[in-house]
């Protein structure tokens, strides 16, 4: 009976620890931290978008793509990437708002490795008309 009560705490304790690690960030794929814009900034017409974003591998990375859409049917105004096999990347762009309507916006990232290990972030924010 004490082997069982000890088996069972220890499988407890295991589920325990792994349910509570972090699964958002996997270690295995590229990492992206989106600096700027922050979620739910909203921007005013000739505002400037800063759009800063780090990509880390511990691997060489293979290409990278950083897109500003309209959220609504995914337009592209802004896109940036390009192959790469650093294991570090910096993305230092500005985009000026001039947009006519109300719109929503999300920067997309996605980032992938010779593997083909992709990671994929967004960022949601507002930029307003005249």
């Amino acid at each position: 009976m004490k082997n069982i009560f000890s088996f069972a705490l220890i499988a407890f304790a295991a589920i325990l620890f792994f349910s509570g690690c972090d699964d958002k960030e996997n270690p295995g794929v590229p990492q992206i931290v989106i600096e700027s814009p922050e979620e739910g900034t909203t921007y005013e017409l000739g505002d400037t978008v800063h759009i800063e974003v780090d990509i880390t591998h511990t691997e060489e990375l293979h290409e990278y793509l950083v897109e500003l859409k309209k959220a609504s049917d995914g337009t592209v105004l802004f896109s940036e990437g390009e192959h790469s096999h650093s294991m570090e990347v910096h993305v230092h762009e500005h985009w000026v708002n001039n947009v006519s309507d109300h719109t929503d916006m999300e920067l997309v990232v996605t980032a992938t490795d010779h593997n083909d290990k992709t990671n994929t972030k967004k960022v949601h924010f507002h930029c307003h008309p005249n």
